[in-house]
């Protein structure tokens, strides 16, 4: 359960398992499956407390730049509403 209040939430990206998430600068061996960081999202979402949202970027310039903004896309789309 996350702390009281409001919450800000910051995704670094290259966390998530580089299989999953190419075109990092620093991709993190070991790490988590893009499901599980969604999962992650979602709950956080649905605590009607989050007041900003980030992530990290990818770098365009490196293969796979492509499947990286698409997942990056499905991190965020917890966050998203129509305003």
């Amino acid at each position: 359960m996350p702390p009281a209040g409001p919450l800000y939430v910051h995704v670094d990206l290259d966390v998530v398992d580089p299989g999953e998430m190419p075109a990092m600068n620093y991709p993190a061996a070991d790490g988590p499956h893009l499901r599980d960081v969604r999962m992650a999202m979602i709950h956080l979402a649905t605590t009607g407390r989050i007041v900003a949202f980030s992530i990290s970027s990818w770098n365009p310039s490196l293969p796979g730049a492509d499947v990286a903004a698409a997942a990056a896309a499905r991190l965020a789309a917890p966050f998203l509403v129509d305003l």
